[in-house]
């Protein structure tokens, strides 16, 4: 790994360490309390949606300033391209990255978000491939990556649904 390499790898890594939110909310929805908005992304707040992200990592991230930003767009793109532009004043950044998978066939939403009197719900869909579909034999990376009001993204949870698609 060359010097400038190794040097951004370090950088990014502590930039997703201090520029994430760790989510705080409870473990359990209920504990929560009484829901009191709920929001579903319009194609505006998609700022991403890939099948080959290059990110090889599974995570689920809040982001809250732009130095972790460019990390993490660059991450998922590589250095060649800048991230679109984010005021961190009125928004974060959502990410949801599925992990590295041998073949196609999967992909990862973030449907929707839903704000408690204690914390904040992000309702993250998985699908898989069931075992009778054909997938492309290729490494993909599925990530969706979502722009959000700042105040939606306060104590934030993700709660994962898998669904498993059959083919016929």
């Amino acid at each position: 790994m060359t010097r400038s390499l190794s040097a951004f790898v370090g950088v990014a890594t502590c930039a997703l360490v201090l520029g994430c939110e760790t989510p705080s909310a409870p473990k359990d929805i209920a504990a929560l309390g009484l829901r009191l908005a709920a929001w579903q992304p319009d194609s505006g707040a998609t700022l991403a949606h890939e099948y080959y992200s290059g990110d090889v990592g599974a995570q689920r991230t809040v982001v809250a300033n732009a130095f972790t930003w460019a990390a993490v767009w660059a991450q998922v793109y590589g250095d060649n391209s800048s991230p679109p532009a984010v005021d961190f004043g009125t928004d974060r950044v959502l990410v949801a990255a599925l992990g590295q998978h041998a073949t196609g066939g999967f992909d990862i939403r973030i449907d929707s978000i839903a704000q408690f009197e204690h914390g904040t719900v992000a309702y993250v869909t998985t699908v898989a491939p069931g075992s009778s579909c054909f997938t492309t034999a290729a490494l993909t990376q599925p990530v969706h990556i979502l722009r959000v009001p700042a105040d939606l993204a306060q104590d934030v949870m993700f709660e994962d649904q898998v669904v498993v698609h059959e083919c016929s």
